[in-house]
């Protein structure tokens, strides 16, 4: 995709993007208070509007309090680990 990707094994965490990131497969309710804390706007790529939200990171606090949603994604992504 040409940017920084994040995956836990085979498991997709997120992306960064230019001044954002983009955390995957989040609950409604984690997507809903990131868009809500954040603001943001749909993921573009080619022309193409996906469902995922890309959240906006304008300095380091914004990093602090989006890792726990980060931190959340790795855990289920690694709490599946080697389940099939």
């Amino acid at each position: 995709m040409g940017c920084l990707c994040y995956f836990y094994n085979r498991k997709f965490i997120g992306f960064l993007v230019t001044n954002g990131i983009v955390v995957m497969k989040l609950s409604e309710k984690d997507q809903k208070d990131l868009k809500e804390k954040f603001g943001g706007k749909p993921f573009e790529m080619a022309g193409q509007t996906g469902r995922l939200w890309v959240t906006p990171l304008n300095g380091l606090k914004d990093v602090r309090s989006v890792l726990p949603f980060v931190k959340k994604r790795y855990e289920e992504a690694s709490s599946t680990h080697g389940k099939t």
